[in-house]
This record gives structure tokens, sequence and C-alpha cells, in this order.
């Protein structure tokens, strides 16, 4: 409904390995990620263009090579560090 407002998203995706874990209490677990790859997605999705998903290079070639439905364009080079 457009009278309550718009919503804009933005993500970022990276590939690569990642650590998981569960923290917290049996009664509240948390599924948590940790690694460079999660911190490199974090740093792509704070970059990005609202309801745009910016994604490394790496995996916007994965993703081009496995999807006949979705495409990726380039915004250039930008570091993340």
């Amino acid at each position: 409904k457009p009278d309550l407002g718009y919503v804009r998203v933005r993500f970022g995706l990276a590939s690569g390995s990642v650590v998981a874990t569960v923290i917290g209490s049996a009664e509240h677990p948390k599924f948590t990620l940790f690694g460079d790859t999660v911190n490199t997605a974090s740093r792509m999705e704070s970059s990005g263009e609202p309801n745009c998903c910016q994604c490394t290079e790496v995996t916007a070639r994965m993703i081009e090579r496995q999807s006949l439905d979705l495409t990726t364009e380039s915004r250039g080079t930008k570091l993340v560090k």
C-alpha cells in the first residue's frame, strides 16, 4: 500500500568460507556466522545503493554462471576493506 510508505532495502553478497556456530541460551539460541566473507558482505551492504544488491566480483561471476534469470551490472571498483 503506497499510503503506508515504501521500504527501501539494500544488501550485500560475498562468497567464501565462514565459521558457523550457535550462541545464546537453550531457550534463545542464535545461529551466527563469522569470518572475512561475512565482514565483506556487510561492507558491501553498507556501501550499496537503496533497492539494490551489491556483491563482490567473484560472487557476480558465480551468479552469472549459475542463473539464467539474474543479471549483474558493474558499478566499477570500490575498496571495501
